[in-house]
């Protein structure tokens, strides 16, 4: 197994990188979700073990944790379920004119890939957002991201981006 990390904009770096190292892996995660009103967080948390192949080596145990928020400010509300969060029904579209719908939002995340022989290395990310709900299904979003690492190749180095997208939903 080889664990690696892409940046939170996907721009296809990998920060963080172990290598091929294990051989067997375990994974216990942790997720939740609240919503109330407006307002929504969610967070996960999960930690794999890695079986390394080397005789007599102990098991790696490598770990991550997300927690975000995000506040609709035109007052839409987003559910929680069994897959997840619901999409964002908007109140008054764009098309009807209306001001569709605005969300901000923040995300923190930590990952260490480092423990006993496996040195992948550790990522701290920053993500800030603010999206705009035209309609229900036609949305634009505008992230910065900052990034701190732990490692060997970038340790104590600093990454920046800003990210935009258009999405539209398209339903069958």
């Amino acid at each position: 197994f080889r664990y690696r990390v892409t940046s939170m904009l996907r721009t296809g770096e990998n920060y963080l990188d172990t290598g091929e190292v294990a051989d067997e892996e375990g994974l216990v995660g942790l997720e939740l979700g609240l919503s109330i009103g407006s307002t929504s967080f969610d967070g996960q948390c999960a930690v794999v073990r890695a079986s390394v192949p080397q005789a007599g080596e102990p098991d790696s145990y490598l770990d991550g944790c997300y927690i975000s928020g995000i506040w609709t400010i035109t007052g839409e509300e987003r559910y929680y379920g069994g897959d997840g969060f619901t999409m964002l029904r908007v109140k008054t579209s764009v098309l009807e004119g209306g001001p569709g719908a605005w969300q901000v939002g923040a995300r923190y995340d930590t990952i260490d890939l480092s423990d006993g022989v496996i040195q992948g290395g550790g990522q701290n990310t920053w993500t800030y957002s603010l999206v705009w709900y035209l309609t229900g299904q036609f949305w634009l979003s505008a992230n910065y991201s900052r990034a701190t690492f732990e490692n060997h190749a970038f340790a104590g180095d600093e990454t920046n981006g800003w990210g935009t997208r258009i999405q539209y939903l398209f339903e069958w």
